[in-house]
């Protein structure tokens, strides 16, 4: 059992994470602390926001571990997306190998999780493809039938979503691999900007034109609106975003590219640790914690310079809707295996969480310690600690 101020201390300097998308059920009367209650219902796909550069306040300021989440240098790279996706499948089949591991693959049916699938089908040989096992449901096979009956029926070993209980013994014998952080690396939230596109006003320069990205908040009507959530926010993220000054960063859909990969980036390879948990009070040892992060798939450097280095391309095709969207992505995956139906009308879509029997019958942790142990609202001392980040939270 911890006091108020022992959870107060932990969620302020070593939380592993916090679940923003929860503390709308905490009361609060400072304008501030409200504002960051709607955030989560107002962004696109948010849990957790800490910034890998520079300044970004939220109500807790818990630091980025840069051991795990280093801002990568951001330089020009020619290397294709082939070569990078190949290279790191290759380069993680060796880890696991070394130390007699074997790899569990989760797919979605979705652009990130198949290619994170299609590079090792393509680089491993038959015989290799055995360290393989695909982690799914029945939703999956509904979002990509061709691909699961040419790639995996039959061919891969299978295991149900469900079965997979992600803990220290689970990690100790298998390497856990998964889509995230794709969305980001391969371009922003379409969704974002879309009414933007057709006056090509997604492609003016971000710093400038902070009245015209505000316009994604004004747009929305929920009860979760308010009228100075918009420019409060966006001032937030402008100001992070010209404060890194990037030479190859500046627009509009830049900017929603930027409010993934420098703040949403960190929580969103941690989902399996928080969507495939049977037990949340039983925390993960910090090697294997390390170890985990260290091998998402598309945590390299490498990946990121990618991104970097091919921002403009991502808006080629925008003016397709879905279709224009991840096309570098959808391109690699139609050299696989030569799909159209998939290539020309896969939409974007949410994928079922992993969790979702579970969470039917419990609520979610409030926060992760940084063990990775998950806190309930209803604990001792919880609720109070989050209550005092939100009321003395200054924007």
């Amino acid at each position: 059992m911890r006091t108020v101020e022992e959870h107060i201390d932990e969620i302020k300097n070593r939380a592993d994470m916090v679940d923003n998308q929860l503390i709308e059920l905490v009361e609060c009367e400072n304008p501030y602390g409200k504002h960051w209650q709607r955030y989560t219902r107002l962004n696109i796909g948010v849990k957790d926001i800490r910034p890998r550069f520079g300044k970004f306040t939220t109500p807790w300021n818990t630091p980025n571990r840069k051991d795990l989440w280093p801002f990568p240098k951001l330089r020009y790279i020619s290397d294709s997306l082939e070569d990078v996706l190949n290279d790191r499948a290759l380069e993680l089949f060796q880890k696991a190998r070394d130390t007699d591991r074997d790899i569990y693959i989760m797919w979605s049916g979705g652009i990130d999780s198949s290619g994170v699938l299609a590079a090792f089908i393509q680089t491993l040989s038959e015989a290799d493809r055995e360290i393989l096992t695909v982690v799914m449901s029945t939703d999956c096979v509904l979002e990509n039938p061709d691909f699961y009956k040419r790639h995996i029926s039959g061919k891969l070993k299978i295991i149900q979503v469900n079965q997979v209980d992600v803990s220290n013994e689970f990690l100790e014998k298998h390497m856990l691999l998964h889509g995230d952080p794709g969305d980001c690396l391969y371009g922003p939230s379409i969704g974002a900007f879309a009414h933007l596109i057709e006056s090509k006003q997604h492609l003016l320069p971000a710093n400038e034109n902070r009245h015209i990205i505000k316009t994604f908040y004004d747009r929305q009507q929920s009860k979760w609106a308010h009228p100075d959530f918009g420019e409060w926010y966006v001032n937030k993220v402008a100001d992070n975003f010209a404060e890194a000054n990037l030479e190859n960063a500046y627009t509009i859909a830049d900017y929603w590219w930027w409010h993934y990969f420098n703040l949403k980036y960190q929580f969103s390879m941690q989902r399996p640790l928080q969507h495939m948990v049977k037990d949340y009070k039983r925390g993960l040892r910090e090697d294997i914690y390390a170890r985990f992060i260290n091998e998402v798939f598309f945590h390299t450097e490498r990946m990121q310079q990618w991104s970097y280095s091919n921002l403009q391309t991502f808006y080629e095709k925008v003016h397709l809707g879905e279709r224009g969207t991840k096309w570098q992505a959808r391109d690699y995956l139609h050299k696989f295996d030569g799909n159209d139906r998939y290539y020309y009308h896969k939409a974007k879509i949410a994928s079922n969480a992993t969790d979702r029997e579970r969470r039917q019958l419990e609520i979610s942790p409030f926060y992760y310690d940084h063990t990775n142990c998950g806190w309930y609202p209803w604990e001792t001392g919880v609720t109070e600690a989050i209550r005092y980040f939100l009321e003395n939270y200054e924007g």
